[in-house]
């Protein structure tokens, strides 16, 4: 009887743990089942889902307050910035920010601007952006408690050297497009793909949170364009200095002897590119730059022309012997020389007299020319016609019939 009651004690374990090890792994494989989908649905959300419920928790507690673009910067031929030198920051606000009391003052604090200027400047229907002149962290704060309103730091365009401003040209700041020179030529290349995006965070109640800033949001695998251009920085300012220097009004173009390359381009008077409608109505053309917009009389350095038609034309040779009294009568018109002081450079060979620059040497040597051969040789050389050098507003000179 001991025996069976043994047996059957041991019969109900054995029972017990079968149900025991069924009910762990029933559980198990409910858990690992469980799992399974867990991961299945992380890898949904994660992997598959991840880009787009990223972009929407993204735009959950970031909000884009504005769109700005900036301009490809211009560099001389060593690589030293022509514009672009100078960092800034602004305020920007979306079109139609509303203004009250409290941001009228912050602004103003900011900018230095009145009230009726600050009202004004704001636009309906494209963003303001307004010059920080005075960093208040008080007036900071308290602006960018406001929806649709951005800190920045932008590059100042020009400066107030305005190095080589008749070549760069200026640019329409609200269109962010050029209208003169070199700014204007390349205006595509400068100012293609520079828009960026620039947005704040925000908290649960769609609240700009002070302190937080801004995030510049820009494609890095956008094309974006520079160019390089012939001038050298150092000799445009040394031209520039001369004509300032000597209160000259007119031009200075300085070309490489070998490549033709300009490397300077200086012309006077000069203008403010950041405020060009102060110079609208002035009388002393200063927006025109005199190396390509203004005929200038070539003086004696049509003097090459000329000895290249007697050269070319066998009219006259180096050797040749000619005299200078210091002057020459053309009709009723007496044309002095630079010798008429000094009673003349008397007998000269033609080769002296391009040496001294001799208006009698060169005026009988053209009569002897002609003047169909003179002007065929001019048309050689271009006088009269455009050079192209990619400056929009340059106009060809004239030359006589």
């Amino acid at each position: 009887m001991r025996k069976i009651k043994k047996s059957e004690d041991k019969s109900a374990q054995k029972n017990w743990r079968d149900i025991t090890e069924k009910r762990v792994i029933k559980f198990f494989k409910f858990i690992s089942f469980m799992l399974i989908l867990l991961l299945v649905r992380l890898f949904h959300i994660q992997i598959i889902m991840g880009e787009e419920y990223g972009k929407s928790a993204f735009e959950q507690w970031f909000h884009v307050i504005a769109t700005v673009a900036d301009r490809g910067t211009i560099y001389d031929r060593n690589r030293r910035p022509l514009t672009d030198k100078i960092k800034e920051n602004y305020l920007i606000m979306q079109p139609g920010f509303r203004v009250n009391g409290k941001n009228i003052e912050s602004i103003s604090v900011l900018t230095g601007l009145g009230e009726e200027e600050i009202s004004s400047s704001i636009s309906e229907d494209s963003i303001t952006e307004l010059l920080i002149k005075k960093y208040d962290e008080k007036a900071i704060l308290e602006i960018m408690r406001n929806k649709g309103v951005a800190i920045i730091e932008r590059s100042k365009r020009y400066d107030e050297e305005g190095l080589a401003s008749h070549a760069i040209g200026y640019i329409n700041k609200s269109k962010n497009v050029g209208v003169s020179g070199l700014e204007k030529y390349f205006d595509k290349e400068l100012g293609e793909n520079r828009e960026k995006k620039v947005g704040a965070i925000l908290d649960a109640h769609s609240r700009i949170i002070p302190g937080f800033g801004y995030i510049v949001m820009e494609e890095s695998n956008i094309d974006k364009k520079n160019i390089i251009v012939t001038l050298d920085n150092d000799i445009q300012k040394i031209c520039e200095n001369e004509l300032d220097e000597k209160n000259y009004i007119g031009s200075i173009v300085v070309l490489d002897s070998k490549s033709g390359e300009i490397l300077a381009m200086a012309s006077r008077p000069k203008f403010d590119q950041d405020n060009v409608g102060n110079h609208l109505e002035s009388n002393d053309k200063e927006l025109y730059n005199k190396a390509v917009q203004i005929s200038y009389p070539p003086g004696s350095v049509f003097k090459i022309v000329v000895a290249a038609a007697l050269l070319e034309n066998e009219v006259i040779n180096l050797e040749d012997k000619l005299f200078c009294e210091g002057f020459e009568i053309l009709g009723t018109t007496k044309i002095k020389c630079n010798s008429y002081e000094t009673g003349g450079h008397g007998e000269l060979t033609f080769e002296q007299g391009f040496a001294s620059s001799c208006n009698s040497a060169f005026i009988q040597g053209a009569s002897a020319l002609g003047g169909d051969k003179l002007i065929e040789m001019a048309k050689k050389f271009g006088i009269g016609e455009e050079t192209g050098i990619r400056l929009e507003e340059e106009i060809g000179g004239i030359l006589s019939t």
